[in-house]
């Protein structure tokens, strides 16, 4: 019941925060590059290692859709080549105001390899859709997903997330590994 209670929650919180984050590593494949001949294949837990100055995230989850669009976590950090790796981060915040009353967040994304060679970099993913007004200051849940193919070589990566505020000038960064298979 608890892993079910979950799944909604996550569900519910990642479809009202939609509109906010539209586009965040979205289809535009013509940024991504390929990743390097060959990483090793091995099994890696998550685990993360969050960073801030002035921002703070309460929890944050890698996912993936199910067919039939529901938000599932993936606990192992094991995909499927082909799949989309989501990261989402869990009540980001709390934002300060600009002099309009509104926030202004922005996200920055970036993928490594197993040699640690950076093979994607998107910046500024939120762009003016994150001049905004948030209910308590809060991002629900800011996420960002890497898009794979089949043609992905196997292996271990990383997927790493900075939110910032435009106004107050605080950050937070989430890494988190995940393997291709």
């Amino acid at each position: 019941m608890k892993k079910l209670s979950n799944n909604l929650l996550l569900t519910g919180i990642l479809l009202s925060s939609l509109a906010l984050v539209s586009g965040c590593g979205g289809g535009d494949k013509s940024t991504q590059a390929s990743p390097s001949p060959k990483s090793p294949t091995s099994k890696t837990a998550t685990t993360s290692t969050p960073t801030s100055s002035q921002l703070k995230f309460e929890k944050s989850f890698l996912v993936r859709k199910t067919p039939d669009k529901k938000v599932v976590p993936v606990n192992d950090g094991v995909y499927k080549r082909g799949e989309d790796v989501q990261l989402v981060l869990l009540n980001v915040g709390k934002f300060k105001k600009g002099q309009d009353g509104k926030n202004w967040l922005d996200m920055d994304m970036e993928v490594k390899n197993a040699k640690g060679e950076v093979i994607l970099v998107k910046k500024s993913l939120i762009g003016e859709k994150g001049h905004t007004a948030l209910k308590d200051d809060v991002a629900v849940s800011p996420n960002g997903t890497v898009n794979t193919t089949p043609k992905i070589q196997p292996g271990t990566y990383q997927i790493t997330l900075t939110i910032y505020d435009k106004v107050g000038g605080g950050r937070v960064t989430e890494t988190k590994p995940f393997t291709l298979k």
